[in-house]
């Protein structure tokens, strides 16, 4: 019933290193993949493997609450217990002195085990963890804090954070197991978070009761054998890896994540869901006429080609499915953006309609996942009528952010520095984001107050941005950038068209000009006119005054991510000073030798944000440096002397396969 492969592993002790012979282990029929540490002399510290074995044969291992790996316990070893995505030892053979630096091969949509009491690894593929609440595995509202607690290396990081990501790839490569920790859900564990270590940047890597650093300080160490020193010193003292203060504060914001958790009800995915008994009527209705499905016929609707039907077409089939209120169905169907009105979209008019929109038979229909995509030089969110109720308009923008959260965590490189676009795009969660845009047609802006269309504008920018990349595909040259901010990445909202530019140029920065715009290019920004013209009624609601921070989130590249990725009229203020912490980390270089300063291209495109010249500009900027490069700038400042400012060249280089 068991197949051996064997693959090589490393075991360390106190006095050497040994090497040792490790068996993958698989049961016949069943898809997890468990790795089973078999110990050969010299190894004769781990006489625990072959009892191990033959407790594997009668017990099988299985996921538990939240994606918890629950594993036999094997004689001379604890329990493990891990989130997703984690990988935290197990402390079975401390006591003797051993530690596991045991790698393990990870199977996409399995389980991957190391027992022994050695370790317990838990991860799954990206399609897996699509389905999940959140990426990852260090939530909150789900993580283990006993295991935590007693963790001896743990990961303080955010959502889709490449840093972060980088800093757990290369932790895994070495073969050196992790709890992980995300700081973006409170407040006040961010606000301790800095109090520790003196910055809000994440990862923050923790060893012995502190930390050693971010990804660049991970690597560093890694390379030298400092860190596994380190590692080695606090497992041998057992020091675990979290300062106790630290501790307490996470157990108290998890206490305060799950409990708004529980007031709120479902999560975001889990409330815009339609009800089971709908998607299985939708299901039913998709199938071909020939296998019971709901007859449709193809026609011209405006300028793509839909299979419709009838709104009595609909009646007629549901009646024969049995439905005991056929009109009260259909109804359901239409408000839960299962089915759509097949008439050419208007954007006007999507925003005028009721809401919920009423079932007519006498209309066309389409079944939305039928739909295809909006045609070239449509807003990306038109394909299809939002005929559900309307909500607010910042938890809207909340939740869209949300779900390209996941899917860029989900299709995020191991190393960081790519995203995988063109998988994205056969996502079935980015079918759930497209659909989930359509919403966007319906929502109010003029209700929001400043903070509160702070924070949806630069949600939506970022997820604009996005889906953009995914569906049109990244632009190469300067002309095909125009064209991408300016009409490409678009959405309708409230019945208006908003490309990307209008929602950074005209709604953020309080209906400024481009950067591209001629007068600004010549350094002539006061001859040059807004985003908006004043008769535009898109001009009435706007970011005034400009926050210039915004740039600082609306580009993401820092050596260290920002503490939080997801915006809100409550933190907007604290994670717009973080991200600025983090992209002057990575895009300001003060050089005081020289008396000069090189920057990112972004002070140079919109400098009239940042200070009328350039002293009043790096004076700005000065507030976001930290350490020596925020002393340096200062005493330059204060110097009195002219600093020599230059800019880097911008890379627009996609970071990821399209």
């Amino acid at each position: 019933a068991f197949k051996f492969t064997e693959v090589d592993a490393y075991m360390h002790s106190f006095h050497a290193l040994t090497r040792c012979k490790s068996r993958q282990l698989f049961a016949k029929g069943n898809p997890s993949c468990i790795s089973v540490h078999l110990a050969r002399n010299p190894c004769q510290h781990l006489t625990t493997a072959v009892p191990a074995v033959r407790h594997l044969r009668s017990n099988s291992f299985r996921p538990g609450p939240a994606g918890v790996c629950t594993a036999p316990v094997v004689r001379g070893a604890s329990s493990p217990s891990v989130s997703r995505f984690q990988d935290t030892e197990s402390r079975g053979l401390q006591s003797k002195g051993l530690s596991s630096l045991a790698k393990s091969t990870s199977l996409a949509g399995g389980l991957t085990a190391v027992v022994a009491g050695v370790a317990c690894y838990a991860t799954a593929g990206a399609a897996d963890a699509e389905t999940m609440a959140a990426p990852g595995g260090g939530s909150l509202a789900e993580i283990d804090l006993e295991a935590l607690a007693s963790a001896d290396l743990v990961v303080t990081t955010t959502p889709a954070c490449p840093y972060c990501k980088k800093a757990k790839g290369a932790l895994k490569d070495a073969g050196i197991p992790y709890a992980e920790v995300y700081v973006d859900q409170d407040q006040q564990l961010r606000a301790k978070l800095k109090e520790v270590v003196g910055r809000s940047s994440v990862p923050q890597v923790f060893v012995g009761g502190a930390s050693v650093g971010g990804s660049d300080d991970l690597a560093a160490a890694l390379q030298s054998g400092d860190f596994q020193k380190k590692l080695e010193e606090a497992r041998v003292n057992g020091t675990r890896a979290l300062p106790q203060d630290l501790m307490q504060c996470i157990r108290e914001a998890a206490g305060r994540v799950k409990a708004a958790s529980q007031a709120s009800g479902a999560s975001a995915s889990a409330a815009m869901a339609a009800p089971k008994e709908l998607l299985d009527l939708a299901s039913r209705a998709a199938a071909p006429a020939q296998k019971g499905g709901l007859p449709r016929r193809k026609q011209q609707v405006g300028p793509r080609t839909l299979p419709v039907f009838s709104g009595k077409d609909l009646l007629e089939w549901l009646q024969g499915q049995q439905q005991q209120q056929p009109e009260a169905q259909a109804q359901a169907l239409l408000q839960a953006v299962l089915i759509t009105p097949a008439v050419p979209f208007d954007a006007a008019q999507s925003a005028k309609a009721p809401s919920p929109m009423p079932f007519k038979a006498s209309e066309l229909y389409s079944l939305v996942e039928e739909v295809p995509p909006p045609a070239k030089g449509q807003p990306l969110n038109s394909h299809i009528w939002w005929t559900g109720p309307a909500r607010p308009a910042v938890q809207v923008a909340e939740e869209l952010r949300a779900l390209i959260l996941r899917l860029y965590d989900a299709h995020l490189s191991a190393d960081g520095k790519s995203v995988n676009y063109r998988a994205m795009k056969v996502s079935p969660l980015f079918k759930q984001y497209t659909k989930a845009t359509s919403e966007l047609q319906r929502v109010d802006l003029s209700p929001l107050s400043r903070q509160e269309l702070l924070a949806f504008g630069i949600n939506l920018y970022n997820a604009l941005i996005v889906h953009a990349t995914v569906v049109v595909g990244a632009p190469t040259s300067t002309l095909e950038r125009a064209d991408f901010f300016s009409k490409s990445a678009a959405y309708v909202i409230g019945g208006h068209t908003y490309a990307s530019d209008d929602i950074e140029n005209g709604i953020l920065r309080c209906n400024r000009p481009a950067a591209s715009n001629l007068f600004v290019l010549v350094g002539l920004p006061g001859l040059a006119s807004g985003q908006f013209k004043n008769s535009d009624a898109r001009s009435k609601k706007l970011v005034c005054p400009p926050d210039p921070r915004i740039h600082f989130a609306l580009v993401c590249g820092a050596r260290s991510c920002p503490p939080i990725k997801m915006y809100t009229p409550d933190n907007v203020e604290e994670a717009l000073q973080g991200a600025g912490e983090a992209f002057c980390a990575g895009e300001v270089e003060v050089d005081r030798q020289n008396q000069a300063v090189k920057l990112s291209k972004i002070f140079q495109w919109y400098s009239v944000d940042f200070g009328k010249n350039d002293t009043e500009k790096l004076r700005f900027i000065s507030k976001f440096l930290q350490g020596s490069a925020k002393q340096d700038l200062e005493a330059m400042l204060a110097s009195g002397k002219k600093i020599k400012v230059s800019y880097k060249p911008y890379d627009w280089s996609l970071n990821g396969e399209a």
